[in-house]
């Protein structure tokens, strides 16, 4: 499902999202920016450019972002729009469908807290925050936007107490 969010940012719902290229191929003039890293696991995809730093000039006011980092690993950007009071989580909070897995796998993603009411990060993704003060301050930022809505890549939209459910799901953080 697509969904607008205002001020040329949409959003794509549902299993589309894992077809990113074929979306980013329909519209080839989408200016397509990613996490450090982003680019060297995605060679597929040609980037404008790596997030970092400040949001575009464009974006002041409507969006905001940043970077959680503390892992050896991993970086993740998560975004807040303004208007709509929505954050939005690629990869570190996680809450899949149980009915889309085998029952052993299941098992294993409720063992890992990607299961449930609020969802978590994934466990082994979790072990390599070595900097967790680095991680806490972006959860604080992620927080005092207090966001109503939330939209996982992994997991559900959230259409209320976003900021309640993050806090949850990010309580490894702290």
């Amino acid at each position: 499902m697509l969904q607008t969010l205002g001020e040329g940012l949409w959003i794509v719902e549902g299993p589309t999202v894992s077809f990113f290229g074929d979306w980013v191929a329909h519209y080839p003039s989408a200016q397509l920016r990613g996490a450090p890293g982003l680019k060297k696991k995605r060679p597929d995809l040609s980037f404008f450019a790596e997030l970092g730093g400040e949001p575009r000039p464009r974006w002041q006011g409507a969006i905001e972002f940043v970077m959680v980092g503390g892992s050896f690993a991993m970086d993740e950007a998560v975004f807040f729009h303004r208007p709509s009071k929505t954050a939005l989580v690629c990869d570190l909070i996680q809450n899949h469908d149980p009915n889309a897995f085998s029952r052993w796998k299941r098992r294993l993603m409720k063992l890992d807290g990607l299961r449930g009411s609020d969802g978590s990060t994934p466990r082994e993704w979790r072990a390599t925050f070595i900097d967790r003060k680095t991680a806490r301050a972006a959860l604080q930022t992620i927080l005092d936007w207090n966001p109503e809505q939330l939209i996982l890549a992994h997991g559900p939209v959230f259409r209320q107490s976003a900021r309640d459910i993050i806090a949850s799901s990010l309580q490894w953080m702290t």
